[in-house]
């Protein structure tokens, strides 16, 4: 179905030329990497409908992928690939249901009773990275209660704990995945609101406790980052936003509460280098922090204007749109907006090859060739792996294929890519990409490796089928 879509200038040399008004769009509560969010849409009376929707700002549509049964409701949803995961909840129990964007196959992955004691969330949450579900879960015991960090591989349907605490008074929070990580806080029901967070390594299948000042809560992980809630135990009420670099080990404090102020910020999201967040007072812009901003502003010598002047409610960062919802003194206004993050493309920052894994360029290119897999199929970087590939192995055909006509025709960028192949090939193509319609992003290393940081290259979509523009680095 078209949804009805308000577009809203933004101030002249401003990184976000428009800004995107669904006045349908009731909630949203988890985005995928192809551009597309999962949420709920408004029915007629106006009221909230239980149906769950794909909905694609970029194309101004969506699209219902599942409907709950009667009494029961989604508490939770994530999507990927053709994977949907998601909760689906009544007063006394939940379920955690794997079924296919297309198709109707359904597979009970767990299970469990909904009881009201202090300990964990109500319903588990959810986080999908690749074939990575993570959630958190508290069973009764026989004598107690636990608390769990499970991780599923939706590739093998293996299940496994890795992390579980025991008591009533303990419990897990809900898990945030991205690659090879997984993080999540365990938490104390005590007046200090106890807090310390966790990282798990899925390539090296260790847990750790991150070793940071303060109570730390809520972690949202991309990359090399973590955004997470922190505060001390002298003052639980007074919650900052943290930002901690897994790599340097460095933390830094995004926003401005103080016992004074009395202000308070929660529910940090974190997705290609840009953070949002919860507040509890009246702000008259979008809440959001981009990490590479300041490092660009230094090496261009110029500053950019990133703010989004709204009064905003709810922000979050999807991994392609920062949503939130216009709020007044008197009530918040319903629809939601959207601002995507292709627009900040010098800025954002893809999770690199050590954090979201690397395409297997050999196993792309015999996959297409012996005809297991066609063009159309390819994501962004598994297209952008196949046309070095295809380079390498003097396949131009397959080139030609997968060029974008630009500067140059297609015939003739193949004919100079054949008397002069680029020096910069084979690469390395991060499995972490960026999309809004038509246009993405991948992450590629040039070998041998003298771009620490790999590189930006743009893609275009035409006729289903993902290509690498002529000059896609500059």
């Amino acid at each position: 179905m078209d949804l009805q879509c308000e577009a809203a200038k933004s101030e002249e040399g401003h990184s976000f030329p428009a800004l995107l008004f669904f006045p349908e769009v009731a909630e949203v509560v988890s985005g995928t990497l192809d551009g597309q969010v999962l949420g709920f849409l408004y029915r007629k009376d106006g009221k909230t409908s239980r149906s769950l929707y794909l909905i694609d700002p970029a194309k101004k549509s969506a699209e219902k992928v599942y409907e709950p049964p009667s009494g029961y409701r989604v508490s939770a949803a994530v999507a990927g690939g053709n994977h949907l995961a998601l909760v689906v909840r009544d007063k006394k129990s939940w379920h955690l249901l794997l079924r296919q964007l297309t198709g109707d196959q359904e597979l009970l992955v767990d299970e469990g009773e909904f009881f009201k004691v202090e300990t964990g969330d109500d319903y588990p949450s959810l986080s999908l990275s690749a074939s990575t579900l993570a959630y958190n879960v508290t069973r009764k015991g026989e004598e107690t209660f636990v608390s769990q960090i499970v991780r599923y591989d939706l590739a093998t349907g293996r299940k496994e704990t890795i992390f579980q605490v025991a008591g009533r008074d303990v419990y897990t929070g809900p898990p945030s995945a991205c690659g090879r990580y997984i993080t999540w806080h365990r938490g104390v029901w005590d007046r200090e609101g106890t807090g310390e967070m966790y990282l798990y390594d899925a390539w090296t299948g260790t847990t750790r406790r991150l070793d940071l000042a303060g109570n730390n809560i809520t972690p949202a992980i991309w990359g090399r980052y973590i955004a997470y809630v922190t505060y001390d135990e002298e003052r639980p009420a007074t919650k900052n936003i943290g930002l901690y670099n897994l790599v340097t080990g460095e933390t830094e404090r995004l926003t401005d509460a103080t016992p004074d102020n009395e202000f308070e910020y929660w529910k940090p999201t974190l997705a290609h280098g840009v953070v949002c967040w919860f507040g509890n007072h009246r702000v008259e812009r979008v809440p959001l922090f981009i990490v590479r901003q300041r490092d660009f502003e230094n090496r261009v010598k110029a500053s950019l204007v990133t703010e989004i002047k709204s009064p905003a409610y709810g922000a979050r960062v999807l991994p392609s749109w920062i949503t939130w919802h216009e709020s007044t003194p008197q009530r918040v206004k319903k629809g939601t907006y959207f601002a995507g993050l292709l627009d900040l493309w010098p800025l954002v920052d893809l999770a690199g090859v050590d954090v979201a894994g690397e395409v297997d360029p050999e196993e792309i290119f015999e996959a297409v060739d012996q005809g297991k897999k066609g063009l159309a199929e390819l994501e962004p970087p598994e297209a952008a792996a196949l046309y070095d590939k295809a380079i390498e192995a003097r396949r131009f055909d397959l080139v030609a294929s997968l060029t974008m006509p630009g500067i140059t025709s297609v015939e003739e960028w193949v004919e100079e890519l054949k008397k002069e192949p680029p020096s910069d090939v084979p690469t390395r193509v991060s499995q972490d990409y960026l999309v809004q319609g038509n246009r993405a992003y991948v992450l590629a290393y040039p070998l041998p490796e003298k771009e620490p940081e790999g590189r930006l290259l743009h893609m275009t979509r035409e006729n289903g089928i993902w290509k690498m523009d002529q000059c896609a680095a500059q």
